[in-house]
């Protein structure tokens, strides 16, 4: 804090020449003068930096010490609006430029907003902007941890949401809500089939004829409620069937993995290159021309940027890395871990919204000396009720049938 001070007011580098350089120190201790990087050059002679305001006592306290100092460099805000004071519009521009170079390093100056297909990116931007998200706000008020569960809260279509600030630029990246398949318009008729094999455990359908009984185990595509209703008062009618019914299903993978690997490994040696983007058109910065490793592995940077709010520009960084092949070798406990992983996150990529998930089970069957094959089962619980278009069917004619009949009866 007291470098900061003293670079507002202007401090000097001196130097102190004497036999009782010791006594120097302990004198300007007593006096409670601010000293800093203090240097001992020789026996003789001493480094060290004050204050401009001190200059007059460390003067008097080097006659006391029979010192001599010698002012070998001045810092700071006076020496250096000093020097351009006969260039006023110099000076004055290089304020505006450091003003507006804090602000736009301490305040965001865009917002964008990634991954959406469905959800407007202005109706992300609003809703942030609710939260006091928005265009300018100072990058210390941002509590990502916070707006993030509050965007998960006020739009249902949002499964996850990251928060991610990259210089003056903060990135929104957002994981919609799959849409439940099979969804068809209210009005329009339709039958409910299964949208996945399993044992139905729980039927709560609110219109349709219900075709399935709990425990019943059903084959994906399999007619669980049907569209066409007929009943001796009305005749047949087709509705559009509603309701959901819950099953115990089943996901396995299975898939082989290796103790010996042959995988990609970074050497150490890099290469940058750095482009200016405006607009799509990108300007060598710094960086030879060339790849040295085309085939290595690339980190990106990127930091974007609006001058004045108006011109996007973006500086990114290409860091390309020398990668070789070499082979790894695992262990057994280990390639079996890292292969149950794997499946189970592919397991889980096929898993709806609202599934539960209420067992896992693995199992392993050794190949040979560098061949393991890994098999993952889920059982789950979850609506597997699918929306499916009812067929056509002659309401009229069956209808006019079916009176005849009960005529004839009667």
């Amino acid at each position: 804090m007291i470098k900061v001070v003293s670079f507002i007011k202007g401090y000097v580098k001196i130097s102190v020449e004497g036999f009782f350089g010791e006594r120097f120190l302990n004198l300007m201790n007593t006096a409670n003068v601010p000293m800093w990087d203090i240097e001992k050059i020789n026996g003789t002679c001493i480094f060290l930096k004050i204050k401009i305001e001190d200059f007059k006592k460390v003067r008097r306290i080097a006659r006391k010490t029979k010192s001599r100092i010698k002012i070998k460099e001045r810092t700071g805000l006076p020496f250096f609006l000093h020097r351009y004071k006969a260039r006023r519009f110099s000076l004055v521009a290089i304020v505006i430029c450091i003003v507006i170079a804090v602000y736009y390093n301490t305040h965001f100056m865009g917002i964008t907003v990634r991954g959406t297909e469905r959800i407007p990116e202005r109706e992300i931007i609003d809703e942030l902007k609710t939260l006091g998200v928005h265009k300018g706000m100072p990058i210390k008020e941002l509590d990502r941890v916070k707006i993030k569960n509050e965007m998960m809260v006020l739009d249902d279509d949002i499964a996850w949401i990251g928060i991610n600030p990259k210089g003056s630029r903060l990135y929104i990246d957002v994981t919609e809500r799959k849409e439940k398949e099979g969804v068809i318009d209210d009005t329009v008729a339709c039958d409910i089939v299964a949208g996945h094999k399993g044992v139905i455990k729980d039927l709560r359908i609110r219109e349709g004829q219900t075709v399935v009984r709990v425990n019943d185990a059903v084959e994906e595509g399999d007619l669980l409620v049907s569209g066409v209703i007929d009943s001796m008062k009305v005749g047949m009618r087709n509705v559009h069937a509603r309701g959901e019914v819950f099953a115990e299903t089943y996901y396995k993978e299975k898939d082989s993995f290796f103790l010996r690997e042959i995988v990609p490994k970074e050497t150490g040696q890099k290469q940058k290159v750095t482009f200016l983007e405006y607009k799509g058109n990108k300007v060598q910065l710094s960086g030879k021309k060339g790849l040295k490793y085309p085939d290595g592995k690339c980190r990106i940077l990127r930091k974007d940027y609006e001058i004045l709010g108006i011109f996007p520009i973006a500086v990114i960084e290409y860091e390309y890395r020398e990668t070789k092949q070499v082979e790894v070798v695992k262990s057994e406990k280990e390639t079996i871990e890292k292969g149950i992983e794997e499946l189970k996150e592919r397991i889980k990529t096929q898993l709806g919204v609202n599934t539960e998930i209420k067992d896992i089970k693995s199992n392993y069957v050794i190949k040979n000396k560098n061949e393991i094959e890994i098999t993952v089962e889920f059982c789950c619980f979850e609506d597997i009720a699918l929306e499916k278009y009812t067929e056509k069917i002659d309401i009229k004619s069956k209808n006019g049938g079916i009176e005849k009949e009960n005529k004839g009866k009667i």
